[in-house]
């Protein structure tokens, strides 16, 4: 009796060869879905970009609405907190913890961002205005210490107003990128690379692509190459 229950239990066995086939089965399966994983992850990643996006220029909007038409100014060290665009947007856009000094609210972190040394959740930011939300010194230029008035703004459809930043790499403890990005010496330097990976500034995070804000409150993604082409210091900066 009992040999033949060993004699069952022998027959229903797998063999070594067997367990190498399942084994080798599963590998090519997983080897097949994981590249359509990783691109429905990245689509995801976009998708959550774009509508941080579009709630950015719901307030950005409503602090226009509630300030005579005026864009919050993009960046102030001189004055105390919250001395940043994406800070003076708290009344709409409420920031983590301490709502003069706190870090910058969520949807300020695009979760697509890598930024060394960093985890997403302890970003502040990974957006950053465009030259077109500083404003004129007065003497034929543009600050970040004063705002721009919304209606200044020539070419709606054409004119970006938030992009996506790099790492601030001025110190090792900065876990954001410049809360703003002017033509001369960030955006046209970057836009003059043949190859995305190499900015310095603007991340074309997307697999090569860049979410941007528009002024007319639309979020388009453009490739580096359409980017390149599109933008120039006209749209970018809207002046003079």
């Amino acid at each position: 009796m009992k040999n033949r229950w060993n004699n069952r239990l022998g027959e229903q066995a797998f063999t070594l060869i067997e367990l190498l086939v399942v084994i080798a089965i599963i590998a090519i399966l997983a080897a097949m879905l994981l590249p359509a994983l990783s691109q429905a992850k990245a689509r995801a990643h976009q998708a959550v970009c774009q509508s941080n996006l579009k709630q950015i220029g719901v307030a950005l909007e409503l602090f226009a609405s509630d300030n005579e038409g005026w864009w919050p100014y993009a960046s102030d060290p001189t004055q105390p907190d919250p001395n940043l665009w994406t800070k003076q947007l708290q009344p709409y856009l409420r920031l983590r913890g301490n709502q003069e000094s706190g870090q910058e609210n969520p949807v300020f972190i695009c979760p697509a961002a890598r930024y060394t040394g960093f985890a997403t959740h302890e970003l502040s930011r990974t957006y950053a205005c465009t030259g077109s939300m500083l404003g004129p010194t007065g003497t034929g230029g543009l600050t970040a210490t004063k705002p721009r008035k919304s209606s200044t703004i020539r070419n709606l459809v054409e004119t970006p107003l938030v992009c996506e930043g790099k790492r601030d790499t001025s110190s090792v403890s900065n876990r954001w990128c410049r809360s703003n990005y002017p033509w001369n010496g960030y955006a046209q330097p970057d836009f003059a690379k043949t190859d995305y990976r190499q900015t310095t500034y603007l991340d074309f995070r997307h697999n090569g692509a860049m979410d941007f804000l528009f002024a007319d409150s639309s979020v388009r993604p453009l490739r580096f190459a359409q980017a390149r082409i599109s933008m120039t210091q006209t749209n970018w900066d809207n002046y003079p």
